[in-house]
Formats: structure tokens, C-alpha cells, sequence
């Protein structure tokens, strides 16, 4: 049976039933000759193997643990000893994953201890260096990062919590009694790794943080909404803001056209803001919750592309959209060509809506319809809405996009004006 035993922090922290076990134990195997869980062996003068060469000979800690498993996997009878405890090593989660026949003494905790010496509470993150790549944007804190028993390995930490917190976030590393207060973009400076320091990120006040995350601006909004909050957001609906969406959503495709990326970054934040709004007013109404929101969207994207997730083939992208109007026309319960004509938003622009719903009763009714046809309805047209219809379903049986195409006249007849009275100054 494999034996997996947490030495601990300090020394004495090792369970009397773990120190047994040591000593019956034929085969002992530690990570590297400078853990402490080393130290104390050739103190108590029991024989054991370290993976020394499997780190000098590893390009990444993924390989690394890959080549421990497998050597520790390959001894029916061992064990495998660890700094802090069982459940914080990456090696001892693979092989508790790859086989039962194991036995664990779990021991004292990096991150409990390290915690404890800095007295925080009981809720909070916890993740091995190894695996800091899988943080997300809202992680809990305190978040507390173990495992950082080099440059290579702090480098990384360092990067994903500057993107994730800010570089300029200040918190804690704990290197055994020692407790330092460091800046993130510190994180790789620290000289002595050998001791596998431990960070601690502490909780922050919404106006202390650097970096932000969606939840972030409910809490904002929530805040501002609340009797002590802003008199203005205080009064706000659902219709009083209704404009300032539409504008958003204006400005923001403004950028886009622009190719401003400092500005579509501003302007996605102002459209997001705008949800968020939106999203509290459904919360109040008692209506839906943002974890509503969010996982309708991200159950949409996974039924609406079912040749991604599902059994259907798309070879090309105009597959692809059959497959999602397909399941879209599932979901929405559209059984009719007038169903489908009807669900083209009024609010859209008149240009907008009529290609919409054109496109629509063409694709429901199989219609093939001839670029000549529509240039006779232009010609004969009996008022200005049908001629102005009847330019978008030239529009769309040539293949553009009404709308796109009379913003690009308009904005070639704006510089006629201005070229026009250049010439007359």
C-alpha cells in the first residue's frame, strides 16, 4: 500500500500514527533534499530516496510530478512524505486520483498555518502554485498561494495575480516563523525558496482594490442603491435608463468602427454597466439573479452550437449558423414563418428590422427571389416606405447590409458638405 503522510510545518507537527508508519516503512521517498520533510528524516536517521534528479532533469513542474506519480505508482509498498499536508501536494491529488490502494495522514496545513499566524478567518481561497493558472477572475479572499518553492514557479504566481488583483496589491509571504509584507510584482524576488514560502493575499475594501471582476460592479450598484447610497442611482428604473443602453451600445460600435482599443475597452465597460443596472432591477423585482443571467447565456451558447457539443456537423461557418438557427427555432418555439417574422425586435432601426424580416420569410417560405424582380418594385414603387423596403430586400439578395450601406453614404456625403464649404471660404 502506498502511504502518503504530511510532515507539517514545524517540526513536531507529524501525528504520532505517521511517525509509526516512517519507521516500519521499507521504502521512503521525499520531493527534494531542502524540504524540511528531508531534514527530519536524517535527523530521526531513516533511510529514504529524494527526487532531486527528477527536478534538475524536468522542464516544467507538470513533467515533474508526472515523473514522481509514476516512480511512486511503480512501489506497491511506500511512502511518500510531504511538506505541509497530503491534500495541499499536487503529487499526492494525482495519486489519489490514479488508485485506492492508498493510505493518507493528511497532516498539519501550509495554509491553515500560515492563516492562523496572520489571523484570518476561516473563508477563503486556496490554491498550489502549480495550479494558479486556474484562478478566475472573482476568486474569494484571503486567497492563499503554497507550493512557490522557486523563481520559476513565483514568476508565474506573480504574473496571473497582477492580471487578476493588480501587481501593486500588497500582501503577505510567509516563510516559516518569518512573515514579510511584499507587493505582488515582489513575488519573485524572494532569495530563499528553499524554506516554500507561502502567500496570502488579504481581503480588501471595494476601494482599496486595483482590479475588478462583474460581480464587483453589482456590489457597486447595490451599494449605490441603498438607502445611505446616491440620491441618483436611488431613483433610477428600468425605463429612465432605457436610453442610456441604446446610447452605449451606439458609442461602443462607434469605437469598433474607429479600431480605438481604449475606447472599446471604456465603452465595453459602460455597455456592461449598463446590464448590470438592469440585472439589480431584475434582482429587486425578485425576477432573476445574475448567476441567472449568466448561466442562461452559457446554456445558450452550449445548446445553440450543438455541432460543438452535441451531434451535429458544421463544416463551414454557413452550416454553423443553420445549426444555430435551427436550435434556435427549437428553443423559441418558432413553428410558423409568421412566428419568426414577429420575433425581429420593433425597437429595432426601420432598416434593420425590414432586411430582418425579409431574410426571415425568404428562408421560411424557400423563396428564390431574383435581383431583377426587386429592381421592377423599386421602380414601381407607390409610396416611400415600399421603396425604402424594397431596397432592402435588394440589400439583402445582393448580399449587404442595408444599414452599413446608407451609414457609409451618409458619412461620404457629410465630407462632400465640408469639402463644399472649404471651397467656398
Amino acid at each position: 500500500m502506498i502511504t502518503l503522510i504530511g510532515f507539517g510545518v514545524n517540526d513536531g507537527d507529524i501525528s504520532l500514527n505517521a511517525y509509526k508508519k516512517l519507521k516500519e516503512c521499507d521504502k521512503i521517498f521525499v520531493r527534494t533534499s531542502d524540504s524540511k520533510s528531508c531534514k527530519f528524516l536524517i535527523k530521526e536517521g531513516l533511510p529514504f530516496t529524494t527526487f532531486d534528479d527528477f527536478y534538475n532533469s524536468s522542464r516544467s513542474f507538470d513533467t515533474l510530478n508526472k515523473k514522481i506519480v509514476k516512480e511512486i505508482l511503480k512501489n506497491k509498498d511506500c511512502c511518500f512524505l510531504v511538506d505541509g499536508a497530503v491534500c495541499e501536494d499536487e503529487c499526492c491529488r494525482i495519486i489519489l486520483s490514479r488508485t485506492k490502494n492508498v493510505k493518507v495522514f493528511n497532516g498539519v496545513s501550509k495554509t491553515e498555518s500560515a492563516l492562523a499566524k496572520n489571523a484570518l478567518g476561516i473563508n477563503y481561497t486556496a490554491v498550489s502554485a502549480f495550479d494558479v493558472n486556474l484562478l478566475k477572475s472573482g476568486a474569494t479572499l484571503p486567497l492563499v498561494v503554497y507550493d512557490m518553492g522557486d523563481f520559476f514557479t513565483a514568476s508565474k504566481v506573480k504574473e496571473k495575480l497582477s492580471d487578476l488583483f493588480g501587481e501593486e496589491c500588497v500582501g503577505f509571504l510567509v516563510s516559516g516563523e518569518k512573515i514579510i509584507k511584499i507587493k505582488v510584482y515582489e513575488l519573485d524576488r524572494e532569495e530563499n525558496f528553499a524554506i516554500n514560502p507561502v502567500f496570502i493575499l488579504p481581503d480588501k475594501k471595494l476601494q482599496e482594490k486595483q482590479r475588478f471582476c462583474y460581480d464587483d460592479i453589482i456590489s457597486i450598484i447595490n451599494i449605490l442603491r441603498a438607502p445611505n447610497g446616491c440620491p441618483w442611482d436611488k431613483v433610477q428604473t428600468a425605463d429612465s435608463i432605457l436610453k442610456n443602453l441604446i446610447e452605449e451600445c451606439y458609442e461602443l460600435v462607434d469605437a469598433i468602427k474607429l479600431d480605438d482599443d481604449d475606447k472599446i475597452e471604456e465603452e465595453i465597460g459602460d455597455v456592461l454597466l449598463q446590464c448590470a443596472f438592469h440585472t439589480v432591477f431584475g434582482q429587486e423585482r425578485g425576477a432573476f439573479t445574475n448567476s441567472d443571467v449568466i448561466s442562461r447565456v452559457c446554456s445558450k451558447l452550449i445548446t445553440r452550437h450543438t455541432h460543438v457539443f452535441g451531434q451535429d456537423n458544421a463544416q463551414d461557418a454557413s452550416r454553423a449558423l443553420e445549426v444555430w438557427e435551427k436550435n434556435k427555432h427549437i428553443e423559441k418555439n418558432l413553428t410558423t414563418v409568421t412566428d419568426d417574422v414577429k420575433a425581429v425586435p420593433k425597437i429595432y432601426p426601420a432598416l434593420i428590422r425590414a432586411q430582418k424580416t425579409f431574410k426571415r420569410a425568404v428562408k421560411g417560405f424557400n423563396d428564390a427571389v431574383q435581383e431583377q424582380a426587386v429592381i421592377n418594385e423599386i421602380k414601381n414603387f407607390t409610396s416611400v416606405g415600399e421603396l425604402l423596403f424594397s431596397v432592402c430586400k435588394l440589400a439583402y439578395v445582393i448580399g449587404v447590409d442595408a444599414e452599413e450601406e446608407l451609414t457609409k453614404v451618409i458619412e461620404d456625403y457629410i465630407l462632400k458638405v465640408q469639402e463644399r464649404e472649404n471651397l467656398n471660404k
